[in-house]
Order: C-alpha cells, then sequence, then structure tokens
C-alpha cells in the first residue's frame, strides 16, 4: 500500500508525458529508476540500501517534495530522527497543504520527544483538513502522552462526531479518564465499547473489573457470565469471577467454577497453570480456612487427572500437599512431576526437602544423585544433598 502511495509522488518528478517533448532527459530516467529500486528495497526493510538508492535519485531529479518525503520516512525507519526531520520539514516546505507529508513530519517530532513541534503540525494540518479522522486521532493522542487529559478528549468528540460509534476513540477516552481516576465516566466508555463489540472478551472483563473496584460486585457477575456465555473455558473471565466468590466467601462457587475448568481436557495445561496458581495463592493466604482447603485440594487433583503428562500440573499439587502436611501425598506428585519435568528445580528441591523431613536419608540421597545431574550446580540441591550424607554421618561425602 505505501509503496504504490510513493509511486503516486512520481508524478511531481514531470514524468507525465509533454507536448514538449517525448523523451525524457537520461538524468531524469535514471533518477526515477534508482528512485523506484530505493522503494523495492525500503519494501524489502533494505533501509540502507534504499537510502543510496533515494540519494541517488536526489542528486538527478533535484528536491522535490516527494522523494524528500521518500527520505525522511527511510531515514524514520532507521530510527535517524534529526535526518528525518531534515527532509520531512524540506517535503512540507515545498507542499504545506500535502496531508501525508506533515501527518509524517509530525510522527517524527512525536517520536524525538518535540512536543510542541508535534501539536504544532498536527494543528498545521487539521487548519487545512478540519475534518481529518487521523489527524484528529494523532492529536488525541499525542495530549494524552503529555498528560493532557481532557483536551485529549476534546479533540476525540471531535472525531466521534465524524465517525459515530467507534472502538478506538471509546478505548483512548476510557484510558483518558482512567489516567484522571473519573471511574464512573471511564466505565459509561466501556460499556459504549461493549455496546459496538459485544463479544469481545477483553472489553467485558475490564469492564467487570471496574465495575467490582466501585462496589458493583451485581453488575460485575453478570458482565462475567456474559463473558462465559460466549466463551466458557476463557481462563481470564474465569480468574475473575473466582476472584469476586472468594471476596465473598462463596468458597463452594470458586471451587466449582475453578474445578470445572481445570478438569476440562480440552483445555491446553499451560493455559490451565495460572488458574491453579491464583487458587494455591488464595488458599495459602487464608490456611485456616477448611473450606477453601478443600475446594483446592479437588481443583488441583482434578488438574493432575485431566493434564496426567504435564509436569507442572504435579509440581503445584506437590506444593499444596506439602502447605497443608500431607507430605506422602507430596513427595508422590512431586516424584511424578520430576519425571515428566527434571529440569523442574522447585520440585527436586522440595522433594528432598520432605524426605528429609521424614528422615529418610537413603532415598534422599539417590534422588539427590538424579536432582544434580538434571539440574547441575544448584546450591539448594547440593545443600540438601549434602545434609543427607551429614546426617548419615557420611562425612566426607557430605563436602559438596
Amino acid at each position: 500500500m505505501k509503496k504504490f502511495f510513493y509511486i503516486f509522488l512520481i508524478s511531481g518528478f514531470g514524468l507525465s508525458s509533454s507536448t514538449k517533448a517525448q523523451v525524457q532527459p537520461k538524468p531524469m530516467v535514471n533518477g526515477t529508476i534508482a528512485y523506484v529500486q530505493g522503494l523495492e528495497a525500503f519494501e524489502n526493510r533494505e533501509y540502507e540500501k534504499s537510502l543510496q538508492l533515494l540519494m541517488e535519485a536526489k542528486n538527478q531529479l533535484g528536491n522535490e517534495a516527494g522523494l524528500s518525503y521518500t527520505i525522511a520516512d527511510t531515514y524514520f525507519a532507521m530510527e535517524d530522527l534529526p535526518n528525518a526531520a531534515l527532509y520531512g520539514k524540506q517535503a512540507v516546505s515545498k507542499a504545506p497543504e500535502n496531508k501525508w507529508f506533515r501527518f509524517k513530519l509530525a510522527q517524527i517530532y512525536r517520536s524525538a520527544g518535540e512536543n510542541t513541534a508535534t501539536l504544532e503540525e498536527l494543528n498545521t494540518l487539521l487548519e487545512y483538513y478540519p475534518n481529518d479522522y487521523d489527524g484528529l486521532f494523532m492529536l488525541a493522542d499525542t495530549y494524552k502522552d503529555y498528560g493532557e487529559y481532557l483536551k485529549s478528549n476534546q479533540v476525540l468528540d471531535r472525531a466521534l462526531k465524524l465517525t459515530g460509534p467507534n472502538r478506538s476513540i471509546y478505548l483512548l477516552k476510557f484510558r483518558n479518564f482512567e489516567a484522571l481516576g473519573a471511574r464512573d465516566s471511564a466505565i459509561t466508555q466501556l460499556e459504549l465499547l461493549r455496546d459496538i463489540d459485544p463479544d469481545n472478551l477483553n472489553t467485558l472483563n475490564l469492564l467487570s473489573e471496574y465495575y467490582s473496584r466501585t462496589g458493583r460486585e451485581g453488575n460485575a457477575k453478570k458482565v462475567l457470565n456474559e463473558a462465559l456465555s460466549r466463551n466458557s473455558r476463557d481462563p481470564q473471565s474465569i480468574l475473575n469471577l473466582a476472584g469476586i466468590y472468594i471476596e465473598d466467601q462463596q468458597w463452594d462457587s470458586a471451587g466449582t467454577l475453578i474445578r470445572t475448568f481445570l478438569a476440562d481436557k480440552v483445555i491446553l495445561p499451560e493455559e490451565k497453570l495460572g488458574v491453579a496458581q491464583f487458587l494455591f495463592a488464595k488458599q495459602q493466604e487464608s490456611p485456616l480456612n477448611e473450606q477453601l482447603k478443600r475446594e483446592t485440594g479437588w481443583a488441583l487433583d482434578a488438574f493432575t487427572e485431566s493434564s496426567p503428562e504435564y509436569g507442572p500440573a504435579f509440581t503445584i499439587t506437590g506444593q499444596y500437599y506439602a502447605q497443608i502436611g500431607e507430605t506422602e501425598k507430596a513427595i508422590q506428585k512431586l516424584e511424578k512431576g520430576n519425571e515428566l519435568l527434571p529440569q523442574d528445580d522447585i520440585a527436586w528441591r522440595l522433594r528432598l526437602q520432605l524426605l528429609l523431613s521424614e528422615n529418610r536419608l537413603e532415598e534422599a540421597k539417590e534422588v539427590g544423585k538424579k536432582a544434580d545431574q538434571n539440574v547441575p550446580d544448584d546450591s539448594f540441591i547440593q545443600f540438601f544433598i549434602g545434609t543427607a550424607y551429614l546426617l548419615s554421618d557420611e562425612n566426607e561425602e557430605a563436602v559438596v
């Protein structure tokens, strides 16, 4: 798309047919060839080659506005902002009413952190084209980056009159209201986003979080159930709804929701891990909560049953059983985790620690050898191995 725009600029180099001459001068032909080859190199991201060819074209064709623009864009792609600005200004000075030339110069200034210059170029662009959506949106986004959130929203309101309901505008207004701490106004933008894109799970989850922050738990649950009706396997929706259940002390509801998710064999185990970690963390925060402890155990067991070849499922379940003092179950889960994922240092460390706590010294020494082979030079593992030998009165072997 960009290449076709650049080729259109060639018309500015005097390449159209002329009543005075049917044959173009050789320098102009050579310059045009270099220009087209420079565009090809640019499209292939060969920026050094592109720049060399474009400079050759410039020497043949002169300081045409379109060529200066193309050189500016090449320098911009190379992150050479001073030269990009130099040629961008040349293009604008020769064609001040060209929207794209001025838009590119504003982009360059913005990337260089030239706030005042960026705003000047965008406002000048909008003097020529007051109803230009691209210019309005970039101006609003620039104001947002500079912390001028109210000005940004004023510009966005202008853009909204042109476009009607618009996802990008609502999202930027949401971010502005969020930065201003205006939660109700931020929620309004999210509700508008939901209205035009009701199946977007990210929007629904974000809206639910804002409802929760403002004490509207009922609305939050409703929105999350909407999300789950669209995708019952969405991990973020599961997490957010389970979090609300836990805050409301609805332990069984939270446990059932997460257990169903972790037991689902269709869902990839990697997607389940974050949900399992969330529930385990909540249980660790409330170790005396017997109901939450049971729900966590049932859910993690469901995780290992549905993902029998996934090592991290067994590691986290082993951690849980170690946490609640069921050492034998913990050791069994960790052993399976070691088989499935032998490079998992956490599983080896905890398994060795539990074996030592049970005074199973011979087993600890054997497990320690395997651990050291799979996770060499791990100081914790070597410490546990040394401790096992030391407690067995094998002092020489205890020196690692």
